[in-house]
C-alpha cells in the first residue's frame, strides 16, 4: 500500500513538471512569435515609407512648388492600416495576453501551494486571476489591456506579500532550534522568491502608473499631445516597452520561480511541519503550530 501511494506520489510530482515546463515552453514560444511578427512589421512599415519617399523624389522635380503633381498617387494599402497589418496587431495582443495569464498563473500557483488550507487566501487570488484573464479576453472596449497590467501588478503584490509572510512565519518558528545561526533551504528559497518577486513588482509598478493613467485618459477624454510633456513622454516610453519588450520580461520571473522551487525540491520530498524539529512550546499551544511548507528540508546551510 505505501509503495501505491509512493508511486501515485511521484507520478503526480511527474506530470505538474511536464505541465510546468509546457507553460515555460509556451511563454517563450509565444514571446519568439512575438518578435518575429514585431521585426515583419518594422520592415513592412520601412518598405512603404520607403516607396512613398520614392514616388515624392521622383515627382517633385518635375514641378514648381505651387504645382501638383500628377504622377504621384499614393496607394491607399502605404497610408492607411491594411487587413494584414490589423491581424498581425491582433495576434501580438493575443500573444501577450496568454503570457499574462500563464505568467500570473505560476506566480499565483507557488503562493496557493503555501496557503493551501487558506480560504481567503484562494479566493482573492481566483478574483485576480480572474481579473487578468477576463479584461484580457473580453474587457472593456477602450483599455481592456490596461485594466489587465492593473490586474497583474496586484498579483504580483499579492503573491510577493503571501510568501513574505509565510517566509517570516517559518524562520519565526524554527528559528529558536537552529543554534548555528544558519538558513534552512527553505528559508533560502523563499527569501530568493521574495527578492525575485520584489524586483518584478518593481518592473511592474510604472507599467501600473501607465494603465492607471490610460484608464484616466480614456475616461474623461482627455488627451496630452505636447511633446515636451513629461506624462506624455512617460507614456509613449511604458507604451513602447509594453509593446515591445513586456512579453519577455514577463516569461522570465514565472520561469524563475519554477527553477527555484525545483532546485530546493531536489534534496528533499517532504512537507516542513512543527513535528520535524523540537520544539520548546508546550503541546496545547495549537496557535503556535507550522502550518505545512511544501518547499524543501530543514538542513542548515552555513554562512546564512
Amino acid at each position: 500500500m505505501r509503495r501505491l501511494r509512493r508511486a501515485s506520489k511521484a507520478l503526480a510530482a511527474t506530470r505538474k513538471k511536464w505541465i510546468l515546463l509546457a507553460a515555460c515552453l509556451l511563454m517563450y514560444a509565444n514571446a519568439a512569435t512575438h518578435f518575429g511578427l514585431t521585426l515583419a512589421s518594422l520592415f513592412e512599415d520601412n518598405r512603404r515609407s520607403n516607396s512613398i519617399q520614392q514616388m515624392l523624389y521622383d515627382c517633385f522635380p518635375s514641378v514648381g512648388y505651387d504645382d501638383e503633381c500628377p504622377s504621384l498617387a499614393v496607394p491607399d494599402s502605404y497610408l492607411y492600416p491594411s487587413a494584414t497589418t490589423s491581424s498581425t496587431q491582433t495576434t501580438l495582443t493575443v500573444l501577450l495576453s496568454l503570457n499574462m495569464v500563464l505568467g500570473d498563473a505560476i506566480v499565483l500557483w507557488r503562493a496557493w501551494v503555501l496557503w493551501q488550507d487558506n480560504r481567503t487566501v484562494k479566493g482573492i487570488s481566483l478574483v485576480l486571476m480572474t481579473g487578468t484573464s477576463s479584461t484580457l479576453q473580453a474587457g472593456f472596449e477602450d483599455f481592456p489591456a490596461s485594466f489587465a497590467v492593473f490586474f497583474s501588478w496586484c498579483t504580483n503584490i499579492w503573491s510577493t506579500t503571501l510568501i513574505a509572510v509565510r517566509a517570516w512565519q517559518h524562520r519565526r518558528q524554527i528559528g529558536a532550534q537552529l543554534h548555528s545561526g544558519g538558513r534552512t533551504r527553505a528559508q533560502t528559497a523563499l527569501l530568493l522568491l521574495i527578492e525575485s518577486g520584489v524586483l518584478y513588482t518593481l518592473f511592474w509598478t510604472p507599467l501600473a502608473v501607465y494603465a492607471a493613467l490610460d484608464i484616466a485618459t480614456s475616461l474623461d477624454g482627455t488627451y496630452y499631445d505636447t511633446p515636451s510633456d513629461m506624462r506624455d513622454r512617460f507614456m509613449g516610453a511604458m507604451a513602447a516597452v509594453q509593446a515591445g519588450v513586456l512579453i519577455d520580461i514577463v516569461g522570465m520571473y514565472p520561469t524563475a520561480v519554477i527553477l527555484l522551487v525545483e532546485a530546493s525540491s531536489q534534496y528533499a520530498q517532504r512537507t516542513l511541519s512543527l513535528g520535524d524539529i523540537p520544539t520548546l512550546l508546550p503541546q496545547s499551544d495549537h496557535r503556535a503550530r507550522l502550518r505545512a511548507i511544501p518547499i524543501s528540508e530543514t538542513r542548515a546551510v552555513p554562512g546564512g
